[in-house]
């Protein structure tokens, strides 16, 4: 991509800084997308019992996100112990 001698060049050959930040934003992209999902499905299960949809979408959410944590913090720990 870049000539060996170009400056900037040490920034791209070593990709092994640019891991653990793939990996954590990746994670937090996880626990976003398990929110708005959270948020949806509940709003939908709330309209389908008949329930406020306020109702619904925060105990959509507060499930997600526990379940989005608990995802979270076992693939650290599996990356910590690998």
């Amino acid at each position: 991509m870049f000539a060996t001698g170009s400056p900037g060049t040490e920034f791209f050959q070593n990709k092994n800084h640019l891991n653990p930040y793939l990996k954590y934003s990746s994670l937090a992209f996880q626990l976003l997308f398990f929110i708005i999902a959270g948020y949806f499905l509940g709003m939908w299960i709330a309209r389908f019992f008949h329930f406020k949809e306020s109702t619904g979408s925060a105990f959509g959410m507060l499930f997600f996100i526990a379940f989005g944590l608990v995802k979270l913090i076992r693939d650290v720990m599996k990356e910590s112990d690998s």
